[in-house]
């Protein structure tokens, strides 16, 4: 099963507030959590199922095309858990702080 794993980071054009995303194939089936970068608190989650497409799968770049759409990839520690930060309701501090470090000034 084909694993893939990236985070990336998008100011919103019309608010001017920060997100970060979890992107993940996984599968047939992909998912996206969003977090808000000051905080790293949860905003939302979806999961896309392969079975609900004529191809049988479903990879993040096609299913999230909007929501990624003019995002910068960054790097994390392999030992962020995707699925335990959106059960914890957020980022660790430590991933938080990670992240942040790479974002964009503008």
């Amino acid at each position: 099963m084909t694993r893939e794993r990236h985070m990336f980071y998008r100011k919103d054009p019309a608010s001017g507030k920060g997100h970060f995303f979890a992107a993940a194939n996984w599968g047939p089936s992909c998912s996206l959590r969003k977090f808000d970068a000051d905080t790293g608190a949860l905003v939302d989650s979806d999961t896309k199922h392969g079975y609900d497409y004529p191809a049988g799968h479903i990879r993040y770049e096609t299913a999230f095309d909007s929501e990624l759409r003019g995002a910068t990839r960054l790097s994390f520690s392999g030992h962020l858990s995707f699925a335990r930060a959106e059960k914890d309701g957020g980022l660790p501090a430590w991933s938080l702080l990670e992240l942040q470090r790479q974002v964009p000034r503008s």
